[in-house]
């Protein structure tokens, strides 16, 4: 079988869809579950797993080196050189490798999307074209800076406990599956990973974003703006399932 990045014949290895680092959190967290942008369908436990044959062992080295490994530690906070400056409406950091970021949260995205498992394929989809770019944009280290699609990210704060939970426990080590939302044949695509919320969606959406700052694709400072949990019905749906349990 072919490689989905590398596109060469080879034997494939059970890759991750999502990271295992994230994967470990959503488990021991319990997010595992399927989240509609239809208000009306119930939020439910996923019985899949997280991984199937898609990557060749080289391809999988490379993602896990070249953006997985430095996202992780970005993210965590925890990347040599990386600096947080926390203001009243935002974090700031500077010192940071964007385009890493930038093209590991597209290989998120992109990943999701070329799944077959319901939990995946049926929440993240793209069209032929932009899935052929993202997999260039990936296997060769650069990104479109021209493109029609707009990646941001944001910062969850939350200023309540749940149960013996602070609000800042949950909000560094929160992570989710994607999920979308989905108005006039228009769609977004986002993700919660340890506090951040990354969005996808294309240039003159009309369907309002999660957050405001854009994650860039080049450079060395990003701006994340705070948005308060209770403030994304998604994430309140699963907590509210999960306290039901």
């Amino acid at each position: 079988m072919n490689c989905k990045l590398c596109l060469k014949e080879s034997e494939l290895r059970n890759s991750h869809i999502i990271p295992n680092a994230f994967i470990r959190r959503i488990k021991q967290n319990g997010l595992a579950t399927h989240v509609s942008s239809d208000l009306d369908e119930p939020v439910r436990e996923s019985i899949e797993s997280f991984h199937e044959k898609m990557f060749c062992g080289d391809c999988e080295q490379f993602l896990s080196r070249e953006y997985e490994s430095y996202a992780i530690r970005f993210l965590k906070g925890q990347e040599k050189g990386v600096k947080f400056i926390r203001y009243k409406d935002k974090v700031r950091a500077s010192g940071a490798n964007l385009r890493k970021i930038y093209l590991f949260v597209l290989s998120v995205f992109w990943r999701s999307a070329l799944s077959s498992q319901s939990i995946f394929s049926h929440k993240v989809f793209f069209p032929e074209y932009l899935m052929d770019e993202f997999r260039y944009c990936i296997l060769n280290g650069k990104a479109n800076h021209n493109s029609p699609y707009v990646l941001k990210i944001s910062r969850l704060v939350c200023n309540h406990d749940f149960g013996d939970i602070t609000g800042e426990e949950l909000v560094k080590d929160l992570v989710m599956l994607p999920f979308h939302r989905i108005s006039d044949e228009e769609a977004s695509f986002h993700w919660v990973a340890l506090g951040f919320i990354f969005s996808f969606s294309v240039s003159g959406s009309k369907l309002k974003p999660i957050g405001s700052s854009v994650l860039r694709s080049h450079g060395s400072k990003v701006s994340a703006h705070f948005v308060e949990l209770r403030d994304v019905r998604e994430i309140m749906e699963v907590l509210d399932t999960i306290h039901q349990r």
